[in-house]
């Protein structure tokens, strides 16, 4: 048998790295150390705004890189670079914006490696999920904001991310058939209440590809 060595790993954090109750445990810490004494680069490979990494994650002596928004923006974590960049036109993301306005849903946009959220949509967000820690998560996590297209338009630059959580089956599946046809972008569920909407071609897998081949 062909024995490969292993030169990168790439993790994701929610239902992955992170426990239920969104947490690393010590032995999970204490194996991605030794990973890395390896030689090994290891990274979180997450659907998560870099803002909402956790620290202790970040800080684990010999991680390099992250890889946020499922690969919109892969950063090196010792020169805060972006080495990776796959954004959604501003334009784009406004349309998805107006499509989310017709339902129940949390609205989000990911800029600039920061999620940002309407606060009284967060005031409610514990209706959204049956996990309170994922839950407290979103509304610990988030910048918490009047209007996100005031931010938007403050900011006149592409998203990372678009993101909407939804309160019941019938809106989601709605808001997908509004969605579908709209081009350039790709549509994904990580949570089975929620729609993560990034530019074409980006996800987690591709960008550990094009990290891997660099």
């Amino acid at each position: 048998m062909i024995k490969h060595k292993i030169k990168l790993i790439g993790l994701d954090l929610d239902g992955t790295l992170l426990t239920s109750d969104k947490q690393m445990t010590p032995y999970t810490k204490s194996v991605l150390e030794k990973a890395m004494a390896q030689g090994v680069e290891v990274l979180v490979a997450t659907g998560r705004p870099i803002s909402a990494v956790p620290k202790e994650i970040l800080e684990i002596p010999g991680m390099k890189y992250a890889l946020t928004s499922n690969s919109a923006r892969v950063l090196n974590l010792e020169t805060n670079e972006v080495i990776q960049a796959s954004m959604l036109p501003m334009e784009t993301a406004e349309q998805f914006l107006d499509i989310l306005d017709h339902y129940d849903a949390i609205q989000e946009i990911f800029i600039d490696g920061i999620a940002y959220v309407r606060s009284k949509e967060l005031d409610r967000v514990y209706d959204y999920f049956l996990n309170p820690s994922m839950a407290e998560y979103v509304f610990n996590t988030r910048v918490h904001v009047e209007d996100i297209r005031q931010i938007l338009h403050k900011k006149q630059s592409p998203v990372d991310k678009v993101h909407g959580m939804f309160k019941n089956a019938e809106d989601m599946q709605a808001a997908y058939e509004e969605m579908k046809d709209i081009e350039g972008v790709v549509i994904a569920s990580s949570i089975g209440n929620n729609w993560e909407i990034n530019k074409e071609g980006t996800d987690k897998g591709k960008g550990l590809l094009r990290l891997g081949e660099m």
